[in-house]
């Protein structure tokens, strides 16, 4: 005889799920979870079967609720929150330590200049900041805050965009001048990282050209994407402030004549949203707001 148990959803299918609710897409859920699209989808698969009807529908590039899925989310998502606060109330003490992560690129571009001058307003806070490429685990109590890349929409989170970005193709001096043409781009390879989005596809859009057929040569850090691309290995997205200190070297050119595109994709402060008032957190969002 099969127990009950055996037919309860694994909680980690649970989460995936959550996660592919909020974000509507495999690609971005696994970002999040630091997991492949085909694992997302195959615990989604999984669990559907556990539960004995879908709650998603796949279309050509489009993932929508079911009305079964609609109300499992809104059910699962108040229960993680409740594990996540209990969890949390065991883990991570706040006091006035704060820990904040985030990339060692854009802590040393955009995010240090704006910590320092948190420090000096709020001295009696000690700000901890560990950069590292993984997404930070906040039911594990890793951090307090963290900042993202992606559309900002990530399952059980707040989120605040921290600046509009606007991409343009990069690449070594030495191109002669001209308008960006899909058969431009097809000429030479094109460089992106591995984890986050698919900015060449969005940046093309926003262009309107067609995506390049060959996919980008991925590379795990933006620091090596932009020596890759300075070193003549191919064309790289660039924005402000992540290649700033290429682009006054002299090393790194735009690529093309036309002008960047404002991004849907960008950088934002993420926290459990409970801890929204929490004083150091909340002087933290609010210097880097300004």
């Amino acid at each position: 005889m099969t127990s009950p148990a055996s037919t309860r959803p694994a909680l980690r299918s649970v989460e995936v799920f959550a996660a592919a609710a909020e974000t509507l897409s495999f690609q971005q859920a696994a970002a999040v979870l630091h997991l492949t699209p085909s694992a997302v989808s195959h615990r989604i698969r999984e669990l559907e079967a556990t539960l004995g009807q879908p709650l998603f529908l796949r279309g050509h590039r489009q993932l929508v609720l079911t009305e079964a899925g609609v109300r499992y989310h809104l059910a699962v998502r108040e229960a993680l929150a409740a594990l996540h606060d209990a969890s949390d109330a065991l883990r991570l003490p706040r006091g006035n330590t704060l820990r904040l992560s985030a990339t060692l690129s854009f802590a040393s571009t955009w995010l240090m200049p704006r910590l320092a001058r948190f420090r000096r307003a709020n001295p009696e806070v000690e700000l901890v900041l560990e950069t590292d490429l993984k997404l930070v685990d906040f039911a594990r109590g890793e951090a307090h805050a963290a900042v993202r890349f992606g559309s900002g929409r990530w399952a059980g989170l707040a989120s605040q965009r921290l600046l509009d970005l606007h991409a343009f193709p990069v690449c070594a001096p030495g191109r002669k001048p001209q308008r960006a043409t899909a058969a431009a781009l097809r000429r030479e390879p094109l460089l992106a990282v591995t984890a986050g989005p698919d900015l060449w596809a969005e940046w093309c859009a926003l262009a309107g050209l067609a995506k390049p057929l060959d996919r980008p040569q991925r590379f795990d850090h933006v620091h090596v994407l932009y020596e890759a691309a300075a070193n003549g290995l191919g064309i790289a997205l660039g924005s402000a402030p992540l290649v700033s200190p290429w682009l006054t070297s002299g090393r790194l050119v735009a690529a093309f004549t036309d002008p960047p595109q404002l991004m849907r994709h960008s950088f934002y402060l993420v926290h459990r949203p409970q801890d929204a008032d929490w004083p150091p957190l909340k002087a933290l969002r609010e210097v880097l707001l300004a």
